[in-house]
């Protein structure tokens, strides 16, 4: 047809968008979404085993997926905390105070208040806050001391500062001991984003042997170390260089693996490209679900099967929240509003 013209529209009640043109890699997405399953389960299932197994890499490989995709940007500082503000901040404070708005009608105004100053400092939401100054420090680090063997030096060091805060007591306002020791995880995804094209040259049952040493690793770990306690979180570490050890294996051989698989599921992604949601509101829609149990007199057993309802009913509940979001307010769950390419006659 003559006289055609393509407009580039943003229109908040269209739902048909086109695909970004920016390909996504679905084994990250499934990386992600392992280690938010192993989170969420950790939370209703609390047995010695699961965390045996899970613990060393369920926090730290979100660590490490952000220094993935740290390696190589060209950013300046303004572009990057732009896009800390719009993909992290933003987001984080809308689902976690925004949500929380409902607190003032049921628990009243001194208590939202309570709640907000402990969410900012991270007593809650301790993960957010320690991943958005990790992040910070690391992009820092990186521009100052390059991508080789001095940043290699420089977080090692920071590591162990962040260690001996830890030891001492001191540093947990805005989890900045924590967002310290954290450089050692980040550091892990960004050298394996280096290194890239080399592991990529590993057969697959190279793959699956080092994923092999991680496992023996960790039963190891039961005769040599029973008393252990290993909590990202809390900075526990039951022996540091075993444990450091434990997470630098455990990673990497998780990201050689999912590298070679080459289609995962797409309800798997889907939790992958959302897991603030399920961050931030997992406790929310358990505690719906809990409340409808309580009403019909069900009980859930407190067992590995009884935690394995609970995931599933927090997955369907954040899931379709987030769809919602995705849908009608992308911003609060860190995207961009996506454009429509639509025609109409001269």
């Amino acid at each position: 047809m003559e006289g055609i013209k393509k407009l580039t529209l943003v229109n908040p009640d269209d739902t048909k968008m086109i695909k970004n043109d920016k390909p996504r890699m679905d084994w990250l997405d499934a990386l992600r979404a392992l280690a938010m399953l192993f989170v969420i389960y950790g939370h209703t299932y609390k047995q010695s085993e699961f965390f045996l197994f899970t613990s060393p890499v369920k926090v730290p490989m979100f660590f490490a997926i952000t220094g993935y995709l740290l390696y190589g940007k060209t950013e300046d500082i303004k572009t990057f905390l732009n896009r800390i503000l719009h993909k992290i901040v933003i987001p984080w404070l809308i689902l976690s105070l925004g949500f929380g708005l409902r607190f003032i009608l049921t628990q009243g105004f001194a208590y939202y208040a309570n709640l907000a100053v402990e969410t900012l400092i991270g007593k809650q939401s301790w993960f957010m806050v320690c991943l958005i100054i990790a992040q910070t420090l690391f992009y820092f680090l990186q521009k100052i001391f390059g991508s080789g063997w001095k940043l290699g030096i420089a977080v090692l060091l920071i590591t162990a500062g962040g260690l001996t805060l830890s030891a001492f007591g001191v540093g947990d306002l805005f989890q900045f001991r924590t967002a310290l020791i954290c450089q050692f995880y980040l550091l892990i995804g960004y050298w394996l984003k280096k290194y890239e094209s080399k592991l990529q040259g590993l057969k697959v049952w190279m793959c699956l042997g080092w994923l092999g040493v991680y496992l023996a690793l960790v039963i190891a770990s039961v005769f040599l170390f029973p008393k252990r306690t290993l909590d990202i979180h809390m900075d526990e570490y039951y022996n540091i260089p075993y444990c450091f050890l434990l997470i630098t294996v455990g990673c990497s051989a998780l990201f050689v693996c999912a590298q070679r698989i080459k289609k995962f599921p797409r309800w798997l992604c889907a939790i992958g490209r959302n897991t603030l949601v399920y961050y931030e509101h997992d406790i929310f829609w358990r505690g719906m679900a809990g409340r409808v149990f309580s009403l019909l007199a069900i009980s859930i057993p407190a067992t590995w099967y009884g935690g394995l309802i609970w995931l599933i009913i927090s997955c369907v509940g954040c899931g379709f929240e987030a769809y919602i979001l995705n849908r009608f307010f992308p911003e609060a769950n860190g995207k961009k509003r996506k454009k429509k390419v639509v025609q109409t006659g001269a």
